[in-house]
């Protein structure tokens, strides 16, 4: 079970970044630029494990919420496939037998465990991970936990289900507008809006709408978003080049940044293998919600 390996890893995967950072600081993350936080208690948790957990921070993950992905890096002191055959053989203990690859690139390991789930790679050939690269762990395998965390419902979010009115609905037809299904892994600074769907709403037939004086966008997750903390429309028009183009619309919204100063985030809710699908869809959102749609153009390149 998930929760055997995260007592193994001695990890509180739901401590607020806040939390690490005021106990860990942050380190350098990445060639991107990015900071890092190191959950230090974890060293040495699990046999390879040689330097603790760590998580890659972005400026506008706000401290509020917790870490959603994780990475560790396990080293048996044997070459790459022996360290993942063996770090495999330790994970499948929890989580039973894994789902593998195994390319030209490397060596991939999967596990999907309800709203987790665990990878290992080894990856061959030219080193694209940079903690890799700066401390010269060729030989380890690279672990990443993913986990589902989503803010729950408040009691004036589930008022406003009970009064939404859909806008726009999915499509099957690509040529139409169909709503962006938002997966758990792609949310990670946008908790100040996106929720946790309520099983019992039944089946997702993704649409986006108006509740009051507020946008719900009701898909894999949910989305509330205040009329006052969004300031326009963005409806990106992209034209064929080397691919066919397309188009989506995003709104742009104000949360928190890492140091709980306001900033500005988009969150993306219609898209189309069609160029002009959304135009007239995107009017109509302007009108509901009065506010400006700026519409960028560009290329499928």
């Amino acid at each position: 079970m998930v929760e055997g390996l995260l007592t193994a890893l001695k990890l509180d995967h739901l401590v607020s970044l806040q939390h690490l950072i005021d106990h860990h600081g942050l380190q350098d993350g990445s060639w991107h630029g990015r900071k890092a936080v190191e959950y230090t208690e974890t060293k040495g948790a699990i046999p390879g494990l040689i330097v603790p957990l760590r998580a890659e921070v972005s400026t506008s993950d706000s401290p509020r919420y917790p870490v959603t992905e994780w990475t560790g890096y396990l080293d048996f002191g044997g070459k790459g496939p022996q360290n993942i055959d063996i770090a495999s053989k330790f994970i499948s203990r929890f989580l039973g037998k894994s789902d593998r690859k195994n390319t030209q690139q490397g060596i991939y390991d999967h596990w999907t465990c309800g709203l987790f789930d665990v990878g290992l790679r080894f990856q061959r050939g030219k080193v694209t991970d940079h903690y890799v690269f700066e401390n010269k762990l060729h030989n380890a395998c690279i672990m990443t936990i993913h986990h589902g965390y989503l803010p729950a419902l408040s009691a004036a979010e589930e008022s406003l289900i009970a009064t939404y009115v859909p806008v726009a609905k999915h499509s099957d037809d690509h040529k139409k507008q169909q709503v962006r299904l938002y997966g758990r892994r792609y949310v990670r600074n946008k908790f100040e809006v996106i929720r946790e769907r309520k099983p019992c709403r039944g089946g997702i037939v993704p649409s986006v709408g108006r509740s009051n004086d507020c946008l719900v966008l009701d898909a894999e997750v949910m989305a509330f978003v205040q009329m006052a903390a969004f300031t326009e429309f963005e409806l990106h028009r992209i034209q064929p080049a080397k691919g066919g183009g397309g188009s989506y619309l995003i709104i742009k919204y104000t949360g928190d940044d890492l140091f709980m100063k306001s900033c500005e985030k988009d969150l993306a809710l219609l898209e189309s293998y069609a160029v002009d699908a959304l135009d007239l869809i995107a009017d109509d959102f302007s009108r509901l919600f009065d506010k400006p749609v700026r519409i960028i153009e560009g290329y499928d390149c």
